[in-house]
């Protein structure tokens, strides 16, 4: 299937297939983008998916070139608390 271009397409699709897109970084890390507004990116990451340096490293790489893309601050969370960051970076 390809991958729509538009945050419309996404919400039309929402009713009546799953749209949650899944990114696996470095192979081990899967990240989960749900497509929820079209004002946030929003990716759940498992934290049992990271248990070697080299894992978090290639996680921060990853938020380091979202980052830079986007051109905006990405912020890491604990589940459903914005207002507590673990983690930020911008670019």
């Amino acid at each position: 299937m390809k991958l729509p271009n538009d945050y419309e397409t996404i919400r039309e699709m929402r009713q009546h297939n799953p749209t949650t897109l899944k990114i696996f970084i470095g192979g081990s890390i899967q990240a989960n983008c749900h497509f929820f507004c079209e004002e946030e990116i929003e990716l759940d990451i498992d934290p049992n998916d990271i248990n070697t340096e080299s894992e978090y490293l290639m996680l921060v790489a990853f938020l380091e070139w979202l980052s830079q893309k986007l051109q905006k601050k990405v912020i890491v969370t604990y589940e459903n608390i914005k207002e507590a960051q673990i983690l930020s970076i911008s670019r």
